[in-house]
């Protein structure tokens, strides 16, 4: 009976550290697969479908929350003067549909997605920017302490965002979608798998797929004891790791 105990216990604990259900606060090192847990991890992308090869690639995106905070990390690849925009909404006013012009002249253009957010990481630092209807937008420089991020600048982003900054509503819906891209260039890969995928060759590239989970209650509460494996393709794409 003891030994079927500690069995019991020993399986438990294993169970525990490899999946999750929120709230978990993450603490950033820089390595993902220990910052978060296996069921956070609710994206993989192909490692070979990058327009510009095998040193501008996404691999992994990572999920989770608490009650005061918001938890992403990419997993990627990059040369020195790419970028990684994290671009999110749900539940704001936004009606933007090019992208033009918010992040170094990205070549971004969306008709059926209107992102109200972006969190760009550059060489020099990681920024989140609000773009919001009317096409303007706040920088929130994060080396002053606006946001906790890690970046290696070579693939590897981590960043806390805090919810008063996204505004949660009854029931938010929360949407995503993670390019890797140059100045004045439209994307060379990106999750979820874009529809075709972006071509990088200088003109705009459409965003048409992005990923959705909701994140707070009727009340607008961050949620609590749900599996951010349960995130959603829109529209759903077979290619995604998470596809119905």
């Amino acid at each position: 009976m003891g030994r079927m105990l500690s069995f019991l216990f020993v399986f438990l604990f294993c169970m525990s550290v490899t999946l999750a259900i929120t709230p978990h606060t993450v603490t950033f090192t820089g390595n993902l697969e220990s910052d978060f847990v296996s069921d956070e991890w609710v994206y993989s992308d192909s490692s070979t479908d990058s327009a510009w090869g095998a040193f501008d690639e996404l691999y992994k995106l990572y999920l989770t929350w608490d009650s005061l905070t918001l938890y992403l990390g990419v997993d990627g690849k990059r040369v020195e003067n790419e970028t990684i925009d994290i671009w999110l909404a749900g539940g704001g006013s936004s009606n933007v549909v090019n992208l033009q012009t918010v992040t170094l002249n990205k070549r971004f253009t969306t008709t059926s997605w209107h992102p109200e957010w972006a969190i760009h990481d550059d060489n020099t630092m990681v920024t989140l920017a609000g773009l919001y209807a009317d096409g303007e937008f706040t920088w929130f420089d994060c080396s002053l302490g606006s946001l906790t991020t890690y970046s290696n600048k070579s693939g590897i982003l981590e960043v806390a965002i805090p919810w008063g900054y996204l505004g949660l509503t009854p029931n938010h819906k929360l949407q995503c979608a993670v390019t890797i891209s140059g100045p004045l260039w439209g994307g060379c890969d990106a999750i979820p798998a874009q529809n075709p995928e972006p071509n990088g060759d200088g003109e705009a590239d459409e965003l048409s797929n992005w990923l959705q989970i909701q994140v707070a209650d009727s009340n607008g509460i961050p949620l609590v004891g749900i599996s951010p494996s349960g995130i959603q393709s829109v529209p759903v794409e077979l290619s995604s790791f998470q596809a119905d």
